[in-house]
């Protein structure tokens, strides 16, 4: 058992968990496709490096799969937090609790094999986000609700197409290059839904 690879995979749902109450603080001050543009940026930042490193790196930026998980990424995260917009973080976590039941079944269907352990384990995560999100009733508008189904299919159109991603030497090549892209993705989105982002803002958004 490689119990580093289990940390980071802790800490990296950690991180994911934390976008839904941190961007609801930050969507106080910003409409959700420019929070979603100015985090792509800052994180494009730090993913430049390991994006055009190495000529394989590079070379990615030409592999349809890696551009349209990319798009795909960008593109599922602005449609995420616009439906965030409309519903509460509680109902958030139970919507995106679904996901890995989603995955499960794509899996399935795409004839990869699921263990009854693993059905087993979606079952329990499915139903600790429900027990942790509570009764949702009024807790959201119908439009973000949908907002944030519909997201929910395209990360799982996401994690379809990075299976067909070319393999690489180094691990920080392939999200780092799905990450530029999704920026660039995220880009005129956000431009043409809310115009230029405000750079003015709070320490907490």
């Amino acid at each position: 058992m490689n119990r580093l690879a289990f940390l980071a995979l802790a800490l990296a749902g950690l991180a994911w968990g934390l976008g839904f109450p941190l961007g609801k603080l930050a969507l106080r001050e910003l409409d959700p496709a420019h929070m979603v543009l100015l985090r792509f940026i800052v994180a494009s930042i730090v993913a430049c490096p390991f994006a055009f490193a190495t000529k394989e790196a590079r070379a990615l930026f030409r592999s349809p799969p890696v551009l349209l998980a990319g798009a795909f990424y960008g593109l599922a995260f602005v449609i995420q937090f616009e439906g965030l917009a409309g519903v509460t973080v509680t109902l958030a976590a139970l919507l995106v609790g679904a996901m890995p039941a989603l995955i499960a079944i794509s899996a399935y269907l795409i004839g990869e094999r699921v263990t009854r352990a693993s059905w087993i384990g979606v079952v329990a995560a499915t139903g600790g986000a429900a027990l942790i999100a509570g009764k949702p009733g009024g807790a959201g508008t119908a439009i973000g609700i949908a907002l944030s189904l519909a997201s929910l299919l395209i990360f799982l159109a996401w994690l379809l197409a990075l299976k067909r991603v070319p393999a690489t030497r180094s691990v920080m090549a392939v999200p780092s290059v799905t990450l530029v892209v999704a920026t660039l993705t995220v880009l005129p989105i956000a431009l043409l839904l809310h115009g230029a982002p405000p750079l003015t803002l709070s320490a907490v958004a």
